[in-house]
């Protein structure tokens, strides 16, 4: 299914690919982390329907409010983690699981 799902068990989401295709490489390789943008993190979410739940959610590429929040961890049962960075530096920061600091 492409290059995006790694051996260590960790995928990072295409923003071109059809959220029901994502779905079902997800389903085929289980990953234990799901990274990528919070709205295409929702939408594979609603296309998993529950069969599947990493043991952490990273997001990046994008504000992660409050309302994306809850659905996010609705939809997959663990609490999202948010990064920040740039084009320049890569990641510059990153959330506390603890708190809602960077």
């Amino acid at each position: 299914m492409g290059t995006w799902i790694r051996r260590h068990r960790q995928a990072g989401l295409p923003a071109g690919a059809p959220p029901a295709e994502i779905a079902a490489a997800v389903l085929e390789s289980r990953p234990h982390v799901l990274r990528g943008y919070p709205h295409l993190l929702l939408e594979i979410g609603d296309a998993l329907a529950d069969r599947h739940r990493p043991s952490v959610l990273v997001t990046h590429g994008e504000t992660l409010g409050d309302e994306a929040r809850t659905e996010l961890r609705t939809a997959f049962g663990v609490e999202p983690l948010d990064n920040y960075g740039t084009a320049e530096c890569g990641f510059v920061a990153w959330q506390c699981a603890a708190r809602d600091l960077y």
